[in-house]
């Protein structure tokens, strides 16, 4: 029975896979891929090593707003570490399981299941709320050079979707979500109820510590704010003129497509696309365009791959230590 409850998840994952595989095929297929690959090629390794490297800047200011949810918080470098695990698995893996290898991620380096779990949950409702306000002002910003009505109609809507549904889902975090959930999984986690009335606990104890949660909210939205300087930076290496105004309405609308795109893993497809759409829009020429989608693509490879591979080593280490006899004292 569980395996024909999974059967159809799964062949509509795959099938959005696909869907998103087939509009990036679209996609390439309409531009002069010579010239994108000079675009990339122009950029060179090291141009790349860069960008690669700027993107921890963003990772850490997402870390140091996850760390304000702890209490006591673990160290800044281990969390840092924790959220490169978590931001490789939602780079490379289906759903939201990054989230949950963030907070395996956070046990691993000292922190308690519910402390990470409930932290997690509220970092990801604040990082939505964030979200939301760098798309409204990527709207504003790529409103104020073009007005297409008819995306931008679609982009709001998708905008005021992520409202309603993040409105929706605090208000079940504050009613006990993990309580109502435990019946679901009893069956294969032991003590279930037990352990998400800790969660829903801890989780309705941080909406209690506003200074903790606007703590969270600053370096979220800076967050984002710096991850937008990547686009600009890119288009600097291009040779594309782009102002940060640019790079923000880029960033933040590319964003929202993404989201708005949640059953295709990674927003593969759609976010490339939307990238292109609105790129052009500002007159940037859409081979730039498509370079930058693609260098972005690689730079998530290049820190999702690693990340995944370093989980894996610290969970075999630790497999290790615990199966390792221990030496009891002599007689």
């Amino acid at each position: 029975m569980e395996r024909m409850t999974k059967l159809p998840v799964r062949v509509a994952a795959v099938a959005a896979w696909l869907a998103g595989l087939a509009l990036l095929v679209w996609l390439l297929s309409r531009v002069d891929l010579e010239a994108v690959f000079a675009g990339v090629e122009k950029i060179g390794v090291w141009g790349i090593v860069l960008i690669i490297a700027f993107h921890w800047a963003p990772l850490s200011l997402d870390a140091i707003g996850w760390r304000a949810l702890f209490a006591p918080p673990p160290s800044r470098r281990k969390l840092v570490w924790a959220r490169w695990i978590g931001e490789a698995g939602n780079s490379l893996l289906p759903g939201q399981a990054g989230e949950v290898l963030r907070v395996r991620a956070a046990v691993l380096v000292g922190a308690s299941g519910t402390a990470a779990t409930s932290a997690t949950v509220v970092d990801v409702t604040i990082g939505v709320m964030a979200q939301i306000v760098f798309s409204l002002l990527g709207f504003a910003l790529f409103a104020q050079r073009v007005w297409v009505a008819d995306a931008l109609l679609w982009l709001a809507a998708g905008i005021a979707a992520l409202i309603a549904g993040i409105a929706v889902f605090v208000k079940l975090q504050h009613r006990g979500i993990f309580g109502a959930l435990a019946p679901l999984v009893s069956r294969w986690v032991a003590g279930a109820a037990t352990l998400a009335g800790s969660i829903d606990q801890g989780v309705r104890a941080l909406w209690q510590r506003p200074g903790a949660i606007l703590r969270a909210a600053f370096w979220r939205l800076s967050s984002f704010l710096v991850g937008a300087g990547e686009v600009w930076l890119i288009f600097h290496f291009l040779g594309v003129e782009a102002s940060f105004a640019d790079a923000i309405a880029l960033e933040g609308l590319g964003q929202a497509a993404r989201a708005a795109a949640f059953l295709i893993p990674s927003g593969i497809g759609v976010q490339e696309s939307a990238l292109v759409f609105l790129s052009t829009a500002l007159g940037i020429p859409a081979e730039s365009a498509v370079a930058m989608a693609l260098v972005k693509r690689a730079r998530e490879l290049a820190l999702g791959v690693p990340g995944l591979v370093t989980w894996q080593a610290m969970e075999l280490r630790r497999r290790r230590a615990m199966s390792r006899p221990v030496a009891r004292p002599a007689d």
